[in-house]
């Protein structure tokens, strides 16, 4: 093996430039902790309530998964630096059948917790807690208000229905 570090041995210039490379850590940097400042260029100008957003079961109990897609002045998805309030209000229910639920996606561990990277969306699990669920012909208003310090609020609603 010594025969490898020797001046004659042709591959002496490629084993010690190997070690060196090992050896001294290259583009090493600690993550971003913040997400987006103001002068972002690909910052969401639009948010959608996607299609996939439904009820399933899980685990015997009924939950409505919203998927949430932001997308920036190209149309490309993107993710939202900001705060989410999602609504789920049945129809022909009193008031306080009315939920919110409030997501804070400024805090960087959040949103990587309610970000899908295969959907490029965000997916919130909601448990609603009715007192008595609507049946499952009554459709069910979801709306989305996101707001961003310093930008104009998004805003989106989709009508979806509990499975029979």
């Amino acid at each position: 093996m010594s025969w490898l570090f020797s001046r004659t041995s042709p591959l002496a210039p490629t084993v010690l430039l190997g070690l060196l490379l090992q050896a001294v850590p290259i583009g090493c940097s600690s993550p971003r902790q913040g997400l987006v400042g103001d002068d972002w260029p690909w910052g969401p100008t639009e948010v959608e309530i996607h299609a996939l957003s439904r009820f399933i079961q899980r685990d015997d109990e009924e939950i409505l998964s919203v998927r949430a897609e932001f997308r920036d002045r190209d149309g490309d998805p993107t993710k939202f630096p900001g705060s989410v309030m999602i609504e789920v209000d049945p129809e022909g229910l009193p008031d306080e059948e009315e939920r919110e639920f409030t997501f804070d996606l400024t805090d960087v561990k959040t949103n990587a917790e309610y970000w899908d990277h295969v959907t490029m969306m965000y997916r919130f699990t909601l448990k609603p807690d009715w007192d008595e669920p609507p049946l499952p012909s009554t459709p069910i208003r979801i709306r989305i208000k996101a707001t961003w310090d310093g930008h104009p609020d998004l805003l989106d609603g989709i009508t979806v229905r509990r499975g029979g």
